[in-house]
This record gives structure tokens, C-alpha cells and sequence, in this order.
């Protein structure tokens, strides 16, 4: 025997155990056997060796996850609960397939997670049970358009989140929940009208929903007068906006519960306005600037030329503050260089400034003449 035998007979032995010890409560005083039936601890030998225990078939049948369609086959005398068996996820399509013969149940093989959409699409015509069918999540709306006369249950499909509105619309007898259509973000005010065109009456708890639905304007309100309208809700609709409250003063609007946004917020076509002015100025501003800086721009060379015009005017400054700091420099004995140099810069020459640096930077233009030249 293997360690893992080992292991295995161990555990069979203490959960037989503590099954069989009626002085520990919760377990089998209980009466919890349908629990106990489908707990991963309950293995087949055990139910076996057994067969006495109230075991719960049930359970077994469509929970115990150590049971296997091998199990099932190689023990046909079991009392295995069918019904259950056909909802249990280990049957698949090929086993049904293979096994026309057993006493299958459609309805708990129709919510079988096993089954998928595309083999029901492919074998329409075996007993699905539709109504369970439609309980199963991403039903295609294909398959449903093209079985309107399957006993769907049109009450769950009406709430699915991706209903489609054409349906509907090309089949607005069937038996529809409005109550739950109307829930949807989605749906489109033409449902509802055509709704109300063929004389349909809506429950006062639809209109509740749809008065403050996002698909009602105030244009559907006017043309829909007898309509019950649901006041406090429409006023609350964010369709309804403080100009149309203001020019409909007469209707009854709940004045108090009027959306804030409505009155204070900037108009959306406002904001959008107002973004398309900035963003124009912006591009103004942007092209401004580089024919203003970029040489390649007649503003810019026209610039170059005024500013390098007026640069004559400030050389005129320099003799004086250049004979006023050697003045006052006298006893401090200062270098004729720093004196030059504190001098252009007094003078604000923007010329005299540009050939200092040249005079630092290559050593030229070392005579006062230099700093008097003019541009030709």
C-alpha cells in the first residue's frame, strides 16, 4: 500500500467515525444527511461500505464532486435521482448523446452549465426547456428572434442588459415586462409610444420610471399631454433643463427638487463655446509667438533690425559712466578691465554688453573704437 492509500483508508476510517458517534451533535443527529451526501469527504467506497447510512441520493446525484459519469455507469442499480444527474456539470453533450436511452430530464439539462448556446443553436429541435433556457446568461438575441414561438420567459429576458430593441419593436404583443424594460438606460422612446399608439396602458409605477428616464425630453412631455406624468420625477429628469422650467411656469413642477446643475452649472453649449474660444486664442497666441521669434518670419527679421537700430542710442551713455567709475576708483586702484566692463553695464548697451562678451570669450575688440562700432 502507498502512502497516499494509507492516507486515504485513514480518512475513510475517521469520517465512518465520527458518522457513526451519535453523542456528537450537528452531524448525523442533525438529520443533515443531504449535506453530509455531497461533502467532498464522502467518497464513493464510503457510501459503499455503507449502504445503511441515510444517505441523501439527491445530494449525491448533482453535488458529490467524486462522483463521475464512470461511477454512474459501472452502477446502474444505485438509486440514482436522474433529474438531478442531468443538471450535474459532469454530463455533457456528447454523454447525451451517447446515451439516448436514459431517463434524462430536458428541464434540468437545459440549466446544465455544461450546455452552451451553440449547442442549442445546433440542435433546436431536441426538448429544451425554454423557459429555463432563457435563465442562462448571454442568451443570443438570434437564436430568440428566430424562436419567437418557444415558451421563453419573457418576464427574465425583458431585464436582460443586452436586450434587443428590435425585437421588441417588430413584436410588442408578446409578453414583455414594461416594468422592467423601462429600467434600462438604454431603451429608446419608440417602444413606448408605440406602445401607447396601440392602446397599451403602462402601470402607474412605469410612468414613476419613465418620467424620470434620460430618454423623455420635453418635446416627447408636450406631444404625450394625457400621458400620466409623474411630476415630482420629471422634474428631477436631467432632460429638463431651468430654461424650460422658467418659459413652462404653469406646469406642476416640484420647484424643490429641481436638479442645482440644472440652474447654477454653465450650459453645456456654453462650455463648448467657450472651450472653442480659448483653444482659438491659444492657436493665435502660439502662432503670434513664432513669427515673432523665428527669423524665418518677416515680423521677427523686422524686429532684428529695429532693435539692432536702437542699440546706438545706448553707446552714447558709455563715456560717461566710464569717466564717472574711474573717477571714483582712484584710490581703490581698480583694473581698467573691470572699470570698462562695469561701465557697458551701467550704460545698458546692448551692443557694448554683446562685444564684452566677444572681447572674454576670443580676446577681440580690445580698444574703446571697438566699443563705438556702429552696425553698417
Amino acid at each position: 500500500m502507498s502512502l497516499s492509500d494509507a492516507i486515504k483508508e485513514a480518512e475513510n476510517k475517521w469520517i465512518v467515525q465520527q458518522l457513526c458517534d451519535t453523542s456528537i451533535p450537528g452531524l448525523a443527529l442533525w438529520g443533515r444527511w443531504d449535506r453530509i451526501s455531497k461533502h467532498p469527504c464522502v467518497t464513493f467506497d464510503i457510501i459503499q461500505k455503507y449502504p445503511k447510512f441515510q444517505w441523501n441520493w439527491n445530494s449525491i446525484s448533482k453535488s458529490n464532486p467524486n462522483i463521475t459519469w464512470d461511477i454512474i455507469e459501472k452502477h446502474p442499480n444505485m438509486p440514482w435521482h436522474w433529474s438531478e444527474i442531468s443538471g450535474n456539470p459532469i454530463i455533457t453533450w456528447d454523454i447525451i448523446q451517447k446515451n439516448p436511452n436514459k431517463p434524462w430530464n430536458w428541464k434540468y439539462f437545459s440549466e446544465n452549465p455544461s450546455i452552451t448556446w451553440e449547442i442549442i443553436k445546433e440542435y433546436p429541435d431536441r426538448p429544451w426547456d425554454w423557459w429555463t433556457l432563457s435563465l442562462k446568461p448571454n442568451i443570443p438575441w438570434d437564436l430568440v428572434g428566430a424562436h419567437m414561438d418557444k415558451n421563453w420567459n419573457w418576464c427574465h429576458l425583458s431585464e436582460s442588459s443586452d436586450i434587443d430593441w428590435n425585437l421588441v419593436r417588430k413584436y410588442p404583443t408578446k409578453r414583455w415586462d414594461y416594468h422592467k424594460l423601462v429600467k434600462h438606460t438604454s431603451l429608446p422612446w419608440d417602444i413606448i409610444q408605440s406602445k401607447i399608439n396601440i392602446g397599451m396602458l403602462l402601470s402607474h409605477w412605469d410612468w414613476i420610471q419613465l418620467s424620470k428616464h434620460s430618454c423623455v425630453t420635453w418635446e416627447i412631455v408636450t406631444a404625450n399631454p394625457s400621458s400620466p406624468w409623474d411630476w415630482h420625477e420629471l422634474s428631477q429628469n436631467p432632460n429638463m433643463t431651468w430654461d424650460i422650467v422658467k418659459a413652462n411656469l404653469h406646469k406642476p413642477w416640484i420647484l424643490n427638487v429641481i436638479k442645482l446643475d440644472n440652474i447654477l452649472c454653465l450650459p453645456k453649449e456654453n462650455e463648448l463655446d467657450c472651450a472653442k474660444k480659448f483653444f482659438a486664442a491659444r492657436k493665435i497666441q502660439k502662432a503670434f509667438k513664432e513669427a515673432y521669434t523665428n527669423p524665418s518670419f518677416k515680423l521677427c527679421q523686422k524686429r532684428l533690425r529695429n532693435e539692432f537700430d536702437n542699440m546706438d542710442d545706448d553707446l552714447t551713455l558709455y563715456p560717461y559712466f566710464k569717466k564717472k567709475f574711474i573717477a571714483k576708483s582712484n584710490d581703490s586702484k581698480l583694473n581698467p578691465n573691470v572699470i570698462e566692463a562695469t561701465a557697458i553695464v551701467a550704460s545698458g548697451s546692448l551692443l557694448g554688453i554683446f562685444i564684452l562678451l566677444l572681447r572674454n570669450l576670443f580676446g577681440i575688440g580690445d580698444n574703446d573704437d571697438a566699443i563705438k562700432m556702429k552696425r553698417v
